[in-house]
């Protein structure tokens, strides 16, 4: 089998985990990494070389500061906050804006969405 048609299966079976998450998103990512290692498309250097890259760690990061955002609560007490400033829908508004803009700059809008959309518990 060429390298293409496998890479495309690999392909196609990490979309199929990532879509349904019936494993961890790291762990499909980890696993087509060796995958394509083993299968020999890859040498190992090359598959996991961009585990290390300066961006990734800095979203990794970000991650770890968002999840504790969460959960020591303190992304509940700056809603609470942002609410008991605000006497009036605009004033809500424009308090939301500069909350976002200030954690923005600082964390990752991916892993604070990816936060939002977990289950609860």
């Amino acid at each position: 089998m060429s390298p293409a048609v496998i890479t495309l299966i690999i392909l196609a079976v990490a979309a199929f985990f990532f879509v349904t998450d019936k494993l961890p998103i790291a762990l499909t990512s980890m696993l087509v990494a060796t995958a394509l290692s083993l299968a020999g498309i890859l040498e190992p250097a090359e598959a996991f070389a961009g585990f290390a890259d300066g961006t990734v760690i800095l979203f990794g990061a970000m991650f770890i500061v968002g999840g504790a955002l969460f959960e020591t609560g303190m992304a509940y007490r700056i809603g609470k906050f942002c609410t008991s400033l605000a006497k009036s829908d605009r004033q809500l508004l424009v308090i939301v804006m500069v909350v976002t803009a200030v954690l923005s700059s600082v964390l990752s809008n991916t892993g604070i969405t990816r936060q939002f959309s977990l289950p609860a518990g």
